[in-house]
């Protein structure tokens, strides 16, 4: 049963690509800085082709109010080798995405955050672009509202204040509440993998403590608390992987055993008028029984596609793929096991010892 179901895992593993780093930490200054200053008074014209203005100049223009121009300048460069060839193209989407916000553009700007992502350099880069995406998708509006705390011990639920998701002073506070808020909407997954005793419930987790530790690095500038949850995670993973792989080696160690079982026969020999002169044992295995071909060609295709699994699940929560290595080994060990054991002649007889007084030349 566990065997099938780590099949029934392994093949429904599909996850979403995208670029990913080794884990950075670190307190994260948000790229697109909140304004310092009150916007200007006069408004800024678009620059004309011939110049190519800074990022710094393109943020003045979007706080004086000129989200179109913005827009218009960054489609400008971005549509030119030789002038994106100037910029950060990360800086350009995640500029376009601030303007996009402001123009009331929320699919623009997450399809700006969902470009950038994919030109980030760094997890702290990666995660503020996925978490501001995340917050876009999970606000009403232009508005997150935050979720009201629960009472407990004599102090009163809180209703918190919705946050104006376009404000770029309130950006973190909004990330912060949306981590809070989808931590504690998350647990019931996590608690149901962290008991789980077969994949599907595990891997049905993986893109959750994904977007938390994310969350988590946008918000805070760390991944200390995901980072924990992480490693309990993966550590009951590979548990459950291990304990399916010993369930098919005890299956392929078995028919192995009986495969290989010696079943002895007597066979007369005779000269060559035909008369009895002697008997011969023969041994004989008793070779694969019904079925087990296609139970051992089961075990092949699945330790097969531990080890692409295993290192896609790695890839998605950002570690090693060398921390999967125990269990992908032993799925290569026992695969080649169960190929040798489906491949081999059992049909070869020996010759054993006469009977009769007779030893056969």
């Amino acid at each position: 049963m566990k065997r099938a179901l780590l099949v029934a895992a392994i093949c429904g593993l599909v996850f979403a690509g995208g670029r990913h780093t080794g884990a950075q930490a670190g307190e994260i200054a948000p790229l697109i800085p909140p304004p310092s200053a009150p916007p200007a008074t006069t408004q800024p014209k678009l620059a004309a082709p011939a110049t190519t203005p800074t990022i710094d100049e393109m943020l003045r223009w979007l706080d004086a109010g000129k989200a179109g121009d913005v827009i218009q300048q960054i489609v400008y460069i971005q549509a030119s080798k030789k002038l994106l060839d100037q910029y950060d193209p990360y800086e350009l989407w995640m500029l376009k995405a601030e303007a996009c916000l402001s123009a009331k553009n929320k699919n623009g700007a997450v399809e700006a955050l969902q470009a950038g992502a994919k030109e980030a350099k760094s997890d702290a880069a990666l995660a503020y672009a996925v978490a501001c995406a995340f917050l876009i998708n999970h606000s009403t509006g232009l508005t997150y509202v935050p979720q009201p705390t629960q009472a407990s011990a004599g102090v009163p639920a809180e209703h918190p204040a919705a946050i104006d998701i376009t404000d770029r002073t309130q950006r973190k506070a909004a990330l912060q509440a949306l981590f809070r808020d989808q931590a504690v909407a998350s647990k019931p997954v996590l608690d149901v993998a962290m008991h789980a005793h077969n994949l599907p419930d595990m891997a049905s987790a993986v893109q959750t403590v994904s977007d938390l530790e994310m969350l988590e690095l946008a918000a805070t500038g760390a991944t200390k608390q995901m980072q924990a949850a992480k490693k309990a995670f993966l550590a009951h993973m590979q548990e459950i992987v291990g304990d399916a792989i010993k369930i098919m080696r005890t299956s392929v160690d078995a028919i192995s055993r009986q495969a290989n079982a010696v079943s002895e026969s007597t066979i007369n020999l005779t000269d060559a008028t035909g008369r009895v002169i002697g008997q011969q044992v023969i041994d004989r295995k008793r070779g694969l029984a019904p079925g087990d071909a296609n139970s051992l060609r089961e075990t092949i295709a699945t330790c097969s596609k531990i080890e692409p699994a295993l290192t896609e699940i790695a890839k998605r929560l950002r570690v090693d793929a060398g921390t999967m290595g125990r269990p992908i080994g032993d799925a290569k060990t026992l695969g080649n096991t169960a190929t040798t054991v489906l491949n081999t002649d059992y049909t070869v007889e020996t010759v054993g010892g006469s009977v009769g007084g007779f030893t056969p030349r």
